[in-house]
This record gives structure tokens, sequence and C-alpha cells, in this order.
């Protein structure tokens, strides 16, 4: 029997932030509405301590016990820094947010103030797990999407998805909850498990109302460890050109395919928790009508993260 990831919806704080009821207020000192949705900040352990270690396990009794307690907020720190551009050699200047003594994986998009005369811009704070990252920005709305995956012989058993808030004077912050995804040992590579909140702000300029609404989708998803990542070179008659070896990671930043390649295939080697080898395979074209401009390939890391690396094709 295949097992599945496990979904456990914090009760503490679906009630106190996403139900907008008059007690969530009341604790908050706020409406709650009046902050705006920015992203997650994974950990591996809650943010609070509601958790048993003896029992390895959610105490129940101690999240429900929590649910008129003030939701503890925990503040981003924004620290500067100086980097050289690759294309012109020039400095310039980011910010990032970090919640300072906390391990975690950050997944978050907040307007960065203006700072040393420089003009406020949207950045999206991301680690290298999170792939496939998507936004989109209006007058109106936000949209931030992104995947995670995680291999099922890592060693934990639960990951906390904490929601990251960006107030009305610029401050980040993330609330403990949201949502526990359990990890059963023995679970299939493919399961995979999105995870959608919105929050909705009002407010009024010069008299008039203008609502604005925030919304971050995160999907998790389980991949055995790539082991081995081999590129197939073939000609238009399906004949094998080359074949190119490489550990996980190693694959360089550009590959130029043989002149006389028509496609590409790139098989993901793996093996699976009783060591059957598994395979995957994708076909990248390089024909007039179509050319690939990106192969993308995984590699785990040592805490059972995958990093999804792309390699530039360069066809002749």
């Amino acid at each position: 029997m295949k097992h599945k990831l496990i979904i456990v919806i914090c009760l503490t704080l679906i009630i106190s932030m996403f139900s907008g009821c008059q007690l969530a207020k009341e604790n908050l000192g706020h409406d709650p509405y009046a902050d705006r949705l920015i992203g997650f900040f994974i950990t591996l352990k809650p943010l609070h301590n509601y958790y048993d270690d003896s029992l390895n396990d959610y105490n129940i009794d101690r999240i429900l016990s929590r649910q008129t307690q003030p939701i503890e907020r925990i503040y981003a720190t924004i620290v500067s820094k100086t980097q050289i551009s690759e294309i012109t050699g020039e400095l310039f200047h980011t910010e990032e947010y970090i919640f300072e003594g906390i391990n975690g994986l950050a997944f978050f998009g907040p307007t960065v103030p203006a700072i040393d005369g420089r003009e406020q811009y949207f950045a999206i704070m991301a680690d290298d797990t999170v792939c496939d990252i998507h936004h989109s920005i209006s007058s109106d709305s936000s949209n931030l999407k992104g995947t995670i995956y995680v291999t099922p012989s890592t060693n934990y058993d639960v990951l906390h998805l904490n929601p990251v808030f960006q107030s009305t004077d610029g401050s980040v912050y993330v609330i403990p909850g949201g949502y526990a995804v359990f990890i059963q040992p023995g679970s299939s590579e493919g399961i995979s498990q999105s995870f959608n909140n919105e929050t909705t702000s009002t407010t009024t300029v010069n008299g008039e109302s203008k609502t604005y609404t925030s919304s971050v989708e995160i999907s998790i998803g389980l991949m055995f460890s790539p082991v081995k990542i081999v590129i197939l070179q073939m000609g238009a008659n399906n004949q094998l050109v080359s074949r190119t070896d490489f550990m996980p990671g190693t694959l360089p930043p550009d590959f130029t395919p043989a002149p006389n390649t028509n496609y590409i295939i790139v098989e993901t080697h793996k093996s699976d928790l009783q060591g059957n080898p598994v395979i995957t395979r994708e076909i990248y074209s390089g024909t007039i009508m179509k050319k690939d401009a990106l192969i993308a390939t995984f590699s785990a890391r040592d805490d059972g993260f995958c990093t999804k690396n792309c390699t530039q094709l360069k066809w002749q």
C-alpha cells in the first residue's frame, strides 16, 4: 500500500488568522487583514512549544490550549548586501530578510523599503530548494507560487509551513503554525500536495476604499534521490551520437550539443527505498522548428531537500 503525505492544519492559526473571527482580532490587537500575506517560512521544528519531542508527534491538547493565547510574532531583520554583477562587474546593493537564530527555508516576497536613497522594490526571498517560482503583481493583487521537493528517505518526518506577513510599516514577521506536512516512511515518489492561502486588505485613500488581495501557493513533492544524470545526444535517425554521465549537481552551466544532434534525452537515475533502479527521462528538441533552451535536473542535499539545476543548451 502506498503511503501519502499527511497534512495537519494547525487549528490555532486557522481559527485565529484565517476565519476573521472577533477573538482573533482581540488576541492580535489589530485587524489581521491589515497585514499582507507574502509567503511561508518552512521549518523542521515548530516555532512555539506545542511539540513534544518525547512523543515525536503533535500534542493536540497543547495546540487547543493555545487558541485563547496571543499569537506570537517573530520579526525578520533586514540585512543589506553589496554584490558584484557578473555581467557588468559593477557593484550593486540588495537587501535580505533574515529570521535570526531560526533554521528554515525562506519563500516570501516582501516590498523592500527605500534605503540609503534607493527606491523601494519588490524582491523574492527564496531558498535554493524552492523551484519553479512564478510571481504576478498588479495594482490590486499579487500571487506567488513555488515548489519544494524532498526525498522520502529524509531523516525528518514533518515540515512546518509558517505564514509570513508584511505590515503597512514595512516590517516582516512570521507566525507559528499554518500547515504541518507529515512524511511517512516508505512514501512514494510523485506524491505532491499544494497549499494556498490569501489575505485581503482594504485601505482608504482620499475617501476611496481600495482592496488588495495577496495569495501564496507552495507545493511539496516527493522525489527519490538522484544518483546519476545521463545526457544522450541523438541523431535524426534516432542513433546515439554521444553519451555523457554526470553526478547530480555537477552539470555545467552551459552545454553545447554535437552538430549532428537532433534531440537530447536526459536520464535521471535513482533508487527507490528498496534499492531498485528508477529512471526518469526528459526529451529536449534541437530541430529548426523548436530548440529547447534549458536542461533541468535535480540533486539532493544532505538534509533531504532537492535543488533544481539548470543548464543552458547552446545548439550549433
